[in-house]
C-alpha cells in the first residue's frame, strides 16, 4: 500500500490545503507523497500514466479518488483503477472521457465502491488528451515497478482507457513522472 508520508491535516502542498482524510494509511492510498510534487506538463496526447499500489494489510474501500489540476487546460482527462493479473492489466473503474477541470484538487465519486484487496496489484491511472493539461507529479528518470514511488508505466494510445492492457516486457516501461492521486472510503 502507498501510505502518505510528510505530512499532517490541514498542512499545506503546492499551494492546496490537504484534507485530513487523505492521510489515513490504514483507509487511503496515494501513489506519491504530496508534499514532493510539482506541476508537470502532459508531454504526450493520450499517453496513460499507471502507477503501481500495493494493499497489503487489509481490505481497502474506496470510494473517492483523487487527483491536482494545475489550472484548467484544453482537452479531456480519464481516471481509472485497474487489477494486475501477471502483465495483463483489467479496468475494474474509469471515470470515462470528461471535459479539463480548473486547477485544484479533483474529487471523483465512484458510483459504487470498490474494494481493494490484500496481495492483488493494482494501478491507478491517469490520461489526458492533450499536452495543455498539467498534472501534479514526481519528475524523475526511475522507473522501477518495486521501488516505492517510482513505480509507473506508460501506455501509449490510451484515450480513455482501454478495458484492457499488457505491460511492456518485465513490466518496466520508462517513464518520467509519477502522477499524485488518491483514493480511498472518504
Amino acid at each position: 500500500m502507498s501510505g502518505p508520508t510528510g505530512l499532517q491535516p490541514g498542512a499545506s502542498a503546492g499551494g492546496a490545503a490537504i484534507d485530513a482524510a487523505l492521510y489515513n494509511p490504514a483507509s487511503h492510498f496515494q501513489t506519491v507523497d504530496m508534499t514532493v510534487v510539482t506541476n508537470v506538463a502532459w508531454s504526450v496526447s493520450n499517453q496513460a500514466l499507471l502507477s503501481r499500489l500495493d494493499v497489503l494489510v487489509a481490505p481497502m474501500v474506496i470510494a473517492k479518488l483523487y487527483w491536482r489540476c494545475v489550472f484548467a487546460g484544453s482537452g479531456n482527462y480519464d481516471i481509472g483503477l485497474y487489477s494486475a493479473s501477471g502483465l495483463v492489466l483489467t479496468r475494474i473503474y474509469n471515470l470515462g472521457s470528461t471535459a479539463a477541470p480548473e486547477g485544484g484538487i479533483i474529487t471523483i465519486t465512484l458510483g459504487t465502491p470498490i474494494t481493494l484487496q490484500p496481495g492483488v496489484v493494482y494501478y491507478a491511472a491517469i490520461v489526458c488528451s492533450s499536452t495543455a493539461q498539467q498534472v501534479y507529479s514526481v519528475s524523475g528518470g526511475a522507473s522501477d515497478l518495486g521501488v516505492p514511488g517510482y513505480r509507473a508505466v506508460t501506455a501509449d494510445t490510451s484515450f480513455p482507457l482501454p478495458a484492457s492492457m499488457t505491460l511492456g516486457s518485465g513490466g518496466v516501461l520508462s517513464t518520467g513522472r509519477v502522477p499524485w492521486i488518491a483514493g480511498g472510503p472518504t
